[in-house]
């Protein structure tokens, strides 16, 4: 369905705009299954909406996914809303980018003395040197954020590990560093993640509802890959970001540091890239994939739940659904590419 430009208006959105035909093709191929299990495409472009369209859910899959137009899975794109929340954190005078997991959790837990000195900063970029197997060619049962979502407290379980390598020297991807530095707000902040994030990201944004997973017994809500938001929600954050920081003239987060947040602190972080997917950098918690002179700022979640920014294209993708398939990888890219910036471009 696409909705229609009274119900944005009841959203808060501008006028919604025509949609060219790129974008009307696009919805076209999804609904010919093309594409495969998208739920929901929504455009934006200078703050104004293209298009807000849902697709129909295979309904074998998991209630747990979410439907196409409420709440769903971002999966591990929470981690990008998580960077936005230490850097909300960092803004505040909580912590720096250097300040050491010793510095936050010694007080509170064991630290195996291989990671006493890793700073935040290598927990963002993903290059910690924390042993954590999650990309691994193993059995899942042996997968360390498999292994750690049946603690009881998932920190004390990452603090207890040794490194592999020493810090800041190679990206290894994992939900811990998420999880750390989300314990990090809580214990700084003294108070939960949720409550947090309501306060200081999603009301400010206007966002009422979200749902996170919550399996750890103290409470931690799960920012490597527990969030459900509502898919113009999910634009919003790419709106803030858009904004560098700003929301409808709301600053939240402080220029420079998003900008800290958007650099590639590490490149061509894939060994076996599909085409879509070459040249893949990362900043704290954000893909950043090179494109005709910009970085495409994105977040990516497992069975494609994705939001692009492009700066060039003052332009914000979100796609939900649940593709798998080695060929659905990071197709937002090509949502982008061959249906939505040529015509655009022509409009600049």
């Amino acid at each position: 369905m696409i909705f229609t430009a009274l119900g944005i208006w009841m959203l808060g959105w501008a006028n919604l705009q025509p949609q060219h035909e790129g974008i009307q093709r696009l919805i076209t191929e999804i609904r010919a299954g093309q594409h495969g299990e998208v739920h929901g495409l929504l455009v934006s472009r200078a703050g104004r909406l293209i298009t807000e369209t849902y697709f129909d859910k295979n309904p074998a899959l998991p209630a747990l996914i979410g439907t196409p137009g409420g709440l769903h899975m971002i999966q591990s794109s929470t981690k990008s809303v998580n960077s936005l929340l230490v850097c909300i954190a960092m803004d505040r005078g909580l912590f720096t980018p250097d300040t050491t997991l010793a510095e936050i959790f010694a007080d509170h837990y064991a630290i195996h003395d291989d990671l006493k000195a890793i700073p935040i900063r290598h927990l963002l970029s993903m290059r910690d040197g924390i042993d954590w197997k999650q990309w691994a060619d193993l059995p899942r049962d042996q997968l360390d954020h498999v292994i750690q979502q049946e603690q009881p407290d998932y920190i004390a379980y990452a603090l207890r590990k040794p490194a592999a390598h020493a810090p800041g020297t190679r990206f290894n991807y994992s939900d811990t560093a998420a999880l750390l530095t989300a314990a990090a707000i809580r214990l700084r902040a003294d108070q939960s993640v949720k409550e947090f994030a309501r306060i200081h990201l999603f009301e400010p944004l206007g966002i009422n509802e979200v749902h996170w997973l919550i399996k750890d017994q103290t409470g931690l809500a799960h920012t490597g890959a527990g969030l459900r938001l509502y898919a113009r929600d999910f634009l919003k954050i790419g709106e803030l970001v858009l904004g560098k920081g700003s929301y409808r003239g709301n600053r939240i987060i402080q220029e420079a540091t998003l900008n800290q947040a958007l650099q590639p602190h590490s490149e061509n972080v894939f060994k076996k890239p599909n085409a879509l997917m070459q040249g893949m950098g990362y900043g704290w918690f954000w893909w950043l994939r090179p494109h005709e002179g910009e970085n495409l700022v994105l977040a990516m979640g497992r069975g494609e739940q994705s939001l692009l920014v492009s700066y060039k294209h003052r332009t914000v993708v979100v796609t939900t659904g649940w593709n798998e398939a080695r060929e659905h990888r990071a197709q937002i890219i090509r949502f982008f590419r061959d249906h939505i910036v040529a015509k655009e471009a022509q409009d600049d």
